[in-house]
């Protein structure tokens, strides 16, 4: 992700480089406008994505975890958890 902001930052700079020298400067701001919303767009579909992943992650290491703990649990931890309800 940080590959393509960087290179979305390049167009959009060389745009505004080019508007600097008087290449029609309207038009090559509406192209930096253009860039940016195309940048802001692929960024949301990136990090929805991304979301959607972490949450697949979150929830396998969670039952892993959860497996590992209980096959090193110390049986008489039961025994205490137990009492204290």
């Amino acid at each position: 992700m940080a590959k393509i902001n960087r290179d979305f930052e390049r167009v959009i700079a060389d745009l505004e480089q080019l508007q600097g020298f008087g290449f029609r400067k309207e038009l090559m701001r509406a192209f930096a406008v253009k860039a940016e919303e195309l940048r802001s767009w692929v960024n949301s579909e990136l990090i929805e994505t991304r979301h959607d992943r972490e949450l697949a992650d979150w929830a396998r290491f969670g039952r892993l975890n959860r497996k590992w703990q209980k096959r090193y649990e110390d049986p008489d931890d039961v025994m205490l958890e137990a009492a204290k309800r």
